[in-house]
């Protein structure tokens, strides 16, 4: 996973991040209801998550491209979200994950 470099954001930036904090809980959402409790995190930490690939989505938007911000920032979120879940994924140990058997139990 990319560490994203820590720098202040300008008044400009911030605006532009509030406008599109909509995109941000959608996808934490999307991904909080896709993986479930296998990767036991919290929406808090998938928004956050998402909030930081909305960032990553603004230092990488192109206009010349010729796509919008929108579309961009979509694509950039998803990508960070899929990324972090397949590391929370691989991180974890099978014992770590109480997932249901067939049977309804737990192991």
């Amino acid at each position: 996973m990319e560490a994203l470099t820590i720098k202040a954001l300008t008044v400009e930036e911030q605006a532009i991040i509030e406008q599109h904090l909509k995109i941000a809980r959608y996808m934490a959402n999307k991904y909080l209801c896709w993986h479930g409790q296998r990767l036991l995190m919290e929406f808090d930490d998938f928004f956050s998550e998402a909030v930081f690939g909305l960032v990553s989505a603004l230092r990488s938007y192109d206009a010349s491209r010729g796509a919008s911000f929108k579309t961009h920032a979509f694509r950039v979120v998803q990508q960070h979200l899929r990324r972090v879940t397949e590391h929370e994924t691989s991180s974890r140990s099978p014992k770590m994950c109480h997932l249901p058997t067939i049977d309804g139990t737990y192991r």
